[in-house]
């Protein structure tokens, strides 16, 4: 990416080293993973706070329920929302 000149180019690089590299493909695939099962533990935790089910109801630990918490926050630093 060092000899492109336009954002288009430097984006077009960077889509084809992602294409091109399996571990980063797999990391990323691994991310996306562990973003949705975040989402929806902190869907069912949310249904449980407006009321919809009780707590025995939601299906995920204390600790499931921390982890999910944790991967929302660092997303959110990551897109320096926090």
């Amino acid at each position: 990416m060092k000899d492109a000149n336009t954002l288009i180019q430097q984006a077009a690089d960077f889509i084809k080293t992602m294409q091109e590299d399996e571990g980063l493909q797999k990391e990323l695939r691994e991310r996306k993973i562990e973003r949705t099962k975040a989402m929806k533990i902190l869907h069912r935790l949310q249904k449980y706070r407006r009321g919809g089910i009780d707590f025995k109801s939601i299906g995920y630990t204390n600790k499931e329920i921390g982890w999910a918490i944790d991967v929302a926050i660092r997303e959110f630093r990551k897109l320096n929302l926090l």
